[in-house]
């Protein structure tokens, strides 16, 4: 699961953030997780930890491939794959963007 192994590199990366920020800031690859799920996975995870209770803001970001075809450009998947055809050519494309996972802290507005 996608999900289960982004939601334990992220609190991980949370946890080492010093001094605890209110917030943080996910920039989420759709090849790493899905959204959704992940939230609320993450949430069952901060449960007892010292991020508890922070903002969580995530930014989701969508695929984008090139190929040796010619075409570059955003391509929707399914939930749970482990890579990316080409939608001209069917080839197994170069993914260009939408595995990352950054954790950035971030103020939150009083």
């Amino acid at each position: 699961m996608h999900e289960f192994s982004s939601v334990r590199e992220a609190l991980s990366l949370m946890l080492s953030i010093n001094p605890k920020p209110p917030g943080v800031r996910i920039t989420l690859g759709r090849m790493r997780a899905n959204p959704k799920t992940f939230r609320e996975m993450l949430m069952e995870h901060l449960r007892g930890t010292e991020a508890e209770g922070m903002a969580i803001e995530i930014v989701s970001v969508p695929v984008e491939v090139s190929c040796a075809c010619g075409f570059s450009g955003t391509v929707r998947l399914p939930d749970h794959v482990h890579f990316a055809r080409c939608p001209l050519c069917g080839k197994v494309a170069d993914i260009t963007k939408g595995n990352e996972l950054v954790v950035e802290p971030v103020a939150t507005e009083r």
